[in-house]
């Protein structure tokens, strides 16, 4: 048996997006998506395309103690594997597909008082910049 030598190569771009939006009277709008190309794995499988698409709205309510949210997950049901392997003489295509879009209705309470801002200290930094001229 004679021995070469090979490259393992993955060529595939990973995209990912997430947008959060606060609008008013305490409603709220989020926005992500993913998306992978087709890409080769393990010298001898090909994927095809895949992603997934959420959406989510929320709304504070009860003195903006409680927050109410209602979030989408793979709307357009785009996340799946599907692709083909090939082996010396053989063609093996196949395609996973689960029910993967999920709907979640959520409520958090925020508990206490709310915290303030802490100004944090320069310490002696600032004495030695306004020394040396800094800004």
């Amino acid at each position: 048996m004679v021995w070469a030598p090979f490259t393992a190569r993955v060529n595939q771009l990973n995209i990912s997006i997430n947008n959060q939006f606060q609008l008013k009277k305490g409603w709220s709008f989020e926005l992500s998506r993913y998306y992978q190309t087709r890409s080769k794995i393990d010298l001898q499988e090909w994927l095809e395309p895949q992603g997934e698409l959420n959406i989510g709205v929320g709304k504070q309510i009860l003195k903006k103690k409680g927050t109410l949210r209602l979030n989408i997950r793979d709307l357009t049901y785009f996340q799946n594997y599907s692709g083909y392997s090939t082996f010396e003489n053989s063609y093996e295509p196949f395609k996973i597909k689960w029910d993967s879009r999920v709907v979640r209705l959520s409520f958090s309470w925020r508990f206490g008082k709310a915290m303030k801002p802490v100004n944090r200290s320069e310490g002696g930094a600032s004495d030695e910049i306004n020394r040396v001229g800094g800004n």
